[in-house]
């Protein structure tokens, strides 16, 4: 990371420390029932929103609001956020929506796909100084669990390999169905340390 963008995320990061400390002191304030203390904050960054939003706790309740500006064929418009499929979401969060929207429709290919991705920001996230394929490999190849290891040490090499493939993605390439992939995307996410990690963004987009 270059000098510059290491100063511009550590004012970055500041500034959404400094605004955490002010809403931690604007909840006990307000539980205090003494008086009461709001808290609004302006920003066009929709990176700074999202990692601002998840210190408010539930965001979606009579306490805590979000608007949107949004510009339409007749004007702008305020909108009130009143659940988190109409909110923003984060690039990562969106991986995680189209994997499961190609696990529900059998896509087994582009599934692969987006774990691949998912799991190569995963670890870029935990610093893992490896590469992808490499750091999955030792992590599953120690594990004892010999029938989810082969198909994890398979579904590794084919999610990175047909990726990139220019053959329809309709195409089925595997012999594994789709919740053999999602089990043993799952057992490398659990071999990673991010088992509840899987369970937390998989299950938010359905069972």
């Amino acid at each position: 990371m270059c000098p510059k963008i290491r100063i511009k995320f550590a004012i970055y990061l500041l500034i959404i420390t400094l605004i955490q400390n002010l809403l931690f002191q604007a909840k006990n304030i307000n539980a205090d029932g003494n008086r009461k203390l709001q808290i609004i904050v302006l920003t066009h960054n929709s990176s700074f929103y999202i990692n601002l939003k998840e210190w408010t706790g539930n965001p979606y309740t009579k306490k805590n609001h979000s608007f949107h500006l949004l510009a339409t064929p007749h004007g702008s418009i305020i909108k009130k956020i009143s659940n988190k499929k109409e909110d923003i979401i984060n690039n990562y969060d969106e991986l995680w929506q189209e994997a499961k929207f190609s696990f529900d429709a059998n896509q087994k290919q582009t599934l692969w796909n987006q774990i691949r991705r998912i799991l190569e920001t995963y670890i870029k996230f935990n610093n893992y100084s490896e590469s992808l394929e490499h750091t999955i490999r030792d992590n599953i190849i120690s594990a004892e669990d010999t029938e989810k290891k082969l198909i994890a040490l398979q579904l590794v090499k084919i999610a990175h390999v047909n990726s990139h493939s220019i053959d329809d993605l309709m195409q089925d390439l595997s012999p594994w169905s789709k919740e053999q992939i999602r089990d043993a995307f799952k057992f490398v996410m659990n071999i990673l340390g991010g088992g509840e990690h899987f369970d937390s963004h998989w299950n938010e987009t359905g069972n």
